[in-house]
């Protein structure tokens, strides 16, 4: 991949313009919990009614869950969704954005065969910092 596709550039434009507006802008962090399972590593986020939020860059596949409420969703891959509770899609590498039309419970499903519970590390793991790192993947 030499250069970002339309909806990558799209998905990062968005993100350098709302990084640009700090009175605007929320750590979602304050918003996200983690679970583990045996193998399994799920992410939630509650994103309020009204926000957008544009997601961490998912290095795999992802099992992606809206658990309730209502969202508009474009992924990296070029691919709009509206999604409504219960609703439950894959999504590929790369990032999502999305404007929460209602309250929104939102779950990501990771695999973690090492059972780790360290956040940080699960990041490094599943996250890129850059669209480039995701051609090293297999």
């Amino acid at each position: 991949m030499n250069q970002l596709t339309v909806a990558q550039k799209t998905i990062v434009d968005l993100q350098e313009a709302m990084e640009s507006m700090p009175a605007l802008t929320t750590n979602m962090r304050e918003y996200t919990d983690h679970f583990f399972a045996p193998g399994i590593y799920l992410r939630t986020l509650f994103v309020p009614k009204g926000h957008v939020v544009v997601s961490m860059m998912h290095k795999h596949k992802t099992l992606n869950i809206i658990l309730k409420g209502k969202a508009s969703i474009v992924t990296s891959g070029g691919v709009e969704i509206i999604a409504e509770a219960p609703f439950i899609f894959t999504s590929e590498p790369g990032q999502k954005a999305g404007y929460a039309i209602e309250n929104v419970w939102y779950a990501a499903i990771h695999p973690n065969p090492d059972d780790i519970t360290d956040i940080e590390q699960l990041e490094q793991l599943f996250m890129a910092l850059t669209y480039k790192e995701l051609e090293v993947l297999p």
